[in-house]
């Protein structure tokens, strides 16, 4: 696949709930044909708050962003600030708090 004209299209919403050893990502291996898709619900419990986000490269996401724009509503305020503070560090000593609550 690395080198040839096709991308890896990566759910990697459950990646936070692996039991057994350290996650493997696609990501990792082909950075420049993988489309990561990822959520805050599972990781961070914020069930039912649908807020994700998605990593590619940009010649991609820029057309992605065209199709996102038209395609979905605005995520609430509240969740905004929540995913923020998330990826700033507030979940980092409860990162993978989520799979206690499955």
């Amino acid at each position: 696949m690395k080198g040839k004209p096709i991308f890896a299209i990566c759910d990697e919403i459950y990646s936070e709930l692996n039991y057994d050893g350290e996650y493997s990502s696609m990501a990792k291996i082909i950075p420049d044909q993988t489309i990561l898709a990822n959520d805050f619900s599972k990781s961070y419990a914020m069930i039912g708050w649908r807020i994700g986000y998605l990593c590619a490269p940009a010649k991609v996401t820029d057309l992605l962003f065209k199709v996102h724009a038209f395609a979905v509503t605005d995520i609430a305020t509240f969740v905004q600030d929540a995913a923020e503070a998330a990826l700033k560090g507030w979940g980092r000593g409860n990162k993978g708090n989520g799979r206690l609550i499955y």
